[in-house]
């Protein structure tokens, strides 16, 4: 049997749970009826590109060794990278997986961004409320159909843009090997990774920016092809998906 000091609490949470739960069905209430007096007109759009980073590529600098990021299969990769976009407003968010149909190749020292470009429609908004101008702004929106061809793209990363080291993936000491015997080796690059991002872009002649994640699944392959003679050590990047290499 509960003691009384234990009845009277228990008694007291209850009480507050149901004043909290009036207090924020009041607030619900006041919001809806506050938004259904205004309406929301559409004065101009302009089309944009969100710029969503997918996996840093790179290879060793040793001539003729490369990194390629293998064309992915439905065994392997079930959507190797998933992204969601978030609108703004009263707009709600999407998702997509993107498929590398071809391998994607770096040669010796070479640094690539693998990236999907994203199309969204910016839209210059008024509120009116019974007629009268409230407020003005923007807000961005994505079609279903802009997710349905999205394809992967790369572009060089300067030097003074480059993630640093995290752990390390795999080591190939090939040291005491002749340095004219090539060593080809393809392994799963097996890393969770999700990003949330702020992604900057212009319209109206001003600067915006838009939110959404990148989640990283595991499965994506990568071949690699080494040159003789080295040591060489494989390492996740910082901040992102992506491998960066040491060689000795």
């Amino acid at each position: 049997m509960s003691s009384p000091e234990f009845d009277t609490i228990d008694h007291a949470s209850e009480h507050i749970s149901d004043q909290l739960a009036d207090v924020r069905h009041g607030v619900l209430n006041r919001l809806r009826d506050w938004w259904n007096l205004r309406e929301v007109l559409v004065v101009e759009t302009q089309p944009a590109v969100l710029r969503f980073p997918l996996f840093l590529l790179s290879a060793p600098e040793v001539e003729g060794c490369s990194t390629a990021l293998q064309r992915s299969s439905e065994h392997v990769v079930e959507g190797a990278f998933d992204l969601t976009i978030f609108g703004t407003g009263l707009t709600y968010s999407r998702s997509a997986s993107v498929k590398a149909t071809t391998a994607i190749t770096v040669p010796h020292g070479d640094s690539e961004l693998v990236f999907v470009d994203v199309p969204i429609t910016v839209e210059h908004v008024e509120v009116k409320e019974h007629g009268a101008h409230v407020a003005s702004g923007f807000r961005h929106q994505l079609a279903a159909k802009a997710l349905e061809h999205l394809s992967m793209q790369v572009a060089r990363v300067p030097a003074e843009r480059m993630p640093k080291f995290a752990e390390a993936i795999r080591t190939f000491p090939l040291e005491e090997t002749d340095p004219g015997v090539v060593r080809e080796d393809t392994f799963a690059y097996a890393c969770t990774h999700e990003m949330e991002l702020k992604l900057g872009f212009k319209a109206f002649g001003a600067d915006q920016s838009a939110t959404g994640t990148v989640s990283t699944l595991e499965g994506s392959e990568l071949k690699v092809t080494l040159q003789g003679g080295h040591h060489y050590e494989a390492f996740h990047c910082t901040d992102m998906p992506g491998i960066l290499w040491r060689t000795g």
